[in-house]
């Protein structure tokens, strides 16, 4: 895959940080780069090693975007302090109205 192919992807991924959605990428990535400029210039000869570089690629650039897709999820999904502070402010407040009408406080 090329550089602009990596590019490419972390601007992807941070739009949609999907496992499905990365491993649909690499895949297409690799089979259009196959296809476009691969395909026209690969004997026989050279395809096992040319399928072994691939799968390495492959294996490599999907565990590199497993980490991207796992961190770009954890970013988009973490709690910043103010929002941790208004999550306690808003169980004192129903608490609060909880006792003033007699029933337990639910969370």
């Amino acid at each position: 895959m090329e550089y602009a192919g990596f590019i490419v992807i972390l601007i992807l991924l941070w739009i949609r940080p999907e496992y499905m959605f990365l491993l649909f990428y690499v895949f297409a990535n690799y089979l259009l780069v196959f296809l476009i400029s691969d395909v026209w210039r690969l004997t026989w000869a050279d395809a096992p090693a040319y399928a072994l570089y691939s799968a390495i690629n492959i294996a490599i650039t999907l565990t590199i975007g497993a980490v991207v897709v796992a961190l770009f999820k954890w970013i988009k999904t973490r709690k910043t302090g103010r929002d941790k502070e208004l999550d306690r402010e808003m169980e004192r407040i129903r608490a609060e109205l909880s006792v003033r009408e007699g029933q337990p406080p639910t969370s």
